[in-house]
């Protein structure tokens, strides 16, 4: 029998990442062999007998990969007016809270109406993601792809460098990283942001991906006493996965309110220019999606983009 359940977490694992929740919300965990397999609506894989109602089984592998695992222990939450059940492949044991750091969960994945998750649970120097029970248990029903109706060509007065209070602070430097992405005339998208900006390059061995994340967000990291998100720049601006084949450096950046820092991958090619630079107003941008886009402009054989991070 488990005790004490207010100060303890409970790990287990779902495919090849590992998951943490607090054992206070869990009711009791079966055997795969209680539940009577019936597929039901939404992800429902079965039920387990109960009074006054059987219990909805669903599978975290099914709800967070969109994918079929083998039977494997049940975990059966604490809501007596929405009981619910899930299907885990493996339980990796307890924890007490005072033996581990929580991080909360970045705000720009906090808001996603698929979010699942409170946090980040770093124990020793493993790094997972802290479950929230309730919005588990919720209904979802949204599409967390990008918005597309506001996919439309930069205004001309965007052609342009942004204005001095863009670049105070930046003694007149701009950071340039390339993204792998090419514009349909062949010329090389480059992100460009103020120096102002940068706070750390940082190396990486891993990073932690959040299921049901949008498309443009490629996980999450510990940074320091924050749990960021790391974004697919590239992605944002074209829709179009940057081509970085291998991510183990990244930017660690900021907008100029005093808001949430974000990372996102360094390019193959990264250099610093001084300002002023020869440029033009860009003319092409139709490939853009100006929901992230600060400014764009011509180069002499790229486009230079700078992204709007607030």
């Amino acid at each position: 029998m488990i005790t004490n359940k207010k100060t303890q977490l409970m790990n287990f694992a779902v495919g090849q990442e590992n998951f943490s929740i607090d054992l206070s919300y869990v009711h009791s965990i079966l055997r795969s062999a209680s539940i009577e397999l019936e597929d039901g609506p939404k992800g429902q894989i079965g039920k387990l007998p109960a009074k006054p109602n059987p219990i909805a089984v669903y599978s975290l592998a099914n709800k967070f990969m969109q994918k079929t695992s083998s039977l494997g222990p049940v975990l059966v939450l604490n809501n007596d007016k929405n009981r619910q059940a899930f299907m885990l492949e493996k339980v990796l044991g307890t924890v007490l809270k005072e033996q581990t750091e929580f991080y909360e969960f970045p705000k720009i994945l906090s808001k996603q109406p698929t979010n699942f998750f409170n946090g980040v649970i770093k124990v020793n120097d493993e790094v997972m993601l802290s479950i929230d029970p309730i919005l588990l248990t919720k209904e979802i029903e949204s599409n967390t792809s990008l918005d597309n109706t506001n996919i439309k060509k930069i205004p001309s007065l965007l052609g342009t460098l942004p204005g001095s209070e863009f670049w105070k602070d930046s003694k007149k430097q701009i950071f340039v990283s390339n993204t792998g992405l090419y514009t349909q005339e062949n010329k090389v998208i480059l992100i460009g942001l103020s120096i102002s900006q940068i706070c750390e390059v940082i190396e990486v061995t891993k990073i932690i991906p959040v299921p049901c994340a949008p498309k443009h967000i490629i996980g999450v990291i510990v940074y320091r006493n924050y749990s960021i998100a790391v974004v697919d720049i590239g992605y944002c601006l074209t829709e179009k996965a940057t081509n970085i084949h291998q991510i183990n450096k990244l930017v660690v950046t900021q907008g100029f309110k005093a808001g949430e820092l974000i990372a996102f991958p360094l390019g193959e090619k990264v250099s610093m220019h001084e300002l002023p630079i020869k440029y033009k107003p860009c003319e092409n941008y139709s490939m853009l999606n100006n929901n992230f886009v600060l400014a764009a402009f011509e180069l002499e054989k790229a486009i230079l983009v700078i992204p709007n991070v607030e």
